[in-house]
């Protein structure tokens, strides 16, 4: 079988796949690997129409070990990884607050309108917003703190306790 017999082959699987015909597809790269089986693109289909995911594992590698810097072959054993993290996430808490002293001269970000403010300042020069978050927040995008302090009404007070007003 030619190169270019092979080739339409693989044209052909990648097609039905697309299709939603696995059968048909396996059958084709099947053919193809068996009169090329150094052919990295038809392993490399091959990976999407296999049942688990150790014969996926197995055909990505191949595509690897034929053409190590082929990125989809290396994207797919990435995704394929085990997941490493088995035990639940620790609850969130907030990081220890910026000592007052420290907070002068340094700027942060206006949660409301996102401008530019000094750390100790009570309103935002821009949308004129209380800047009711605690030290923490006001130099890092905190989601976590706002969230878990309702912090939604910038008129409201804020109820978290690290939020030192001047």
């Amino acid at each position: 079988m030619t190169n270019h017999e092979i080739a339409a082959l693989v044209q052909s699987a990648a097609a039905a796949l697309r299709g939603g015909d696995r059968h048909t597809a396996r059958s084709l790269l099947t053919q193809a690997i068996h009169h090329d089986p150094q052919n990295e693109h038809a392993w490399l289909w091959m990976s999407g129409v296999v049942e688990s995911a150790t014969e996926q594992r197995e055909c990505l590698e191949k595509v690897v070990a034929l053409n190590p810097t082929n990125a989809a072959a290396q994207q797919g054993l990435t995704l394929l990884q085990p997941s490493v993290s088995a035990a639940p996430p620790a609850p969130w808490s907030p990081p220890e607050p910026l000592a007052a002293a420290a907070l002068v001269g340094m700027a942060g970000v206006c949660y409301h309108c996102e401008a530019q403010v000094y750390g100790n300042a009570a309103f935002c020069w821009r949308c004129h917003a209380p800047v009711h978050v605690c030290a923490n927040c006001v130099f890092a995008a905190e989601a976590a703190c706002k969230s878990a302090q309702q912090i939604i009404n910038l008129t409201a007070r804020n109820q978290c306790p690290w939020w030192r007003p001047e």
